[in-house]
């Protein structure tokens, strides 16, 4: 058995690359996922090859990380699935459209960014934090990038979305200590 045996992880933007990537380690190491993204095809396809290798170990499905809904939708069918939630992975992200000054961005596409990148892993935490504390804790991971810390040329929006991540990590990391719940975020590079 894996270091995560008997855990059940929640990880969003799974269809592909790292998302997909934490799923398979997620699994290899024993956990069951449940994975989301808004590619819906592409993410299911991600959850048949792990049951396909694995057994009934991954439910995937369609989910906008950035409507409140979709996350009470979430957590009921993993609830409903697997019985529980131990991690939380808030994995979803995007760039924004192209590298642009910050007076030449939309606000439309600047708020699209702070809904995806910021906004879904406060949700995600409100969301998850009531199911973790019934089973004594959990572990919740945010994926930040250093743009969140030194900020990056052309993407304004993206960095300010990072830096939020981080700071909401500090915070919920502060908050939910007493409750054995961790939060962490991991500091990618867009290089």
């Amino acid at each position: 058995m894996g270091r995560l045996a008997g855990k059940v992880a929640i990880i969003t933007g799974a269809a592909r690359g790292q998302g997909a990537s934490e799923a398979e380690l997620f699994v290899k190491e024993g956990a069951k996922v449940v994975i989301t993204d808004m590619l819906e095809d592409e993410v299911k396809q991600v959850a048949d090859t792990l049951n396909a290798q694995f057994g009934d170990v991954a439910l995937g499905f369609k989910q906008n990380v950035a409507e409140e809904t979709e996350w009470q939708e979430t957590i009921s069918k993993t609830i409903a699935k697997f019985g529980k939630v131990d991690v939380l992975v808030n994995n979803a992200g995007i760039t924004g459209i192209t590298p642009k000054k910050p007076e030449d961005y939309a606000l439309s596409e600047y708020e699209k960014v702070m809904a995806v990148n910021a906004t879904s892993n406060f949700l995600g935490i409100k969301y998850v934090v009531p199911e973790m504390k019934k089973i004594g804790g959990g572990s919740i991971i945010n994926i930040s990038s250093l743009a969140g810390i030194v900020g990056m040329g052309g993407f304004s929006g993206y960095s300010v979305s990072k830096g939020a991540t981080r700071l909401l990590t500090k915070g919920a990391a502060v908050s939910l200590g007493a409750d054995h719940i961790r939060v962490n975020s991991v500091h990618r590079c867009l290089c």
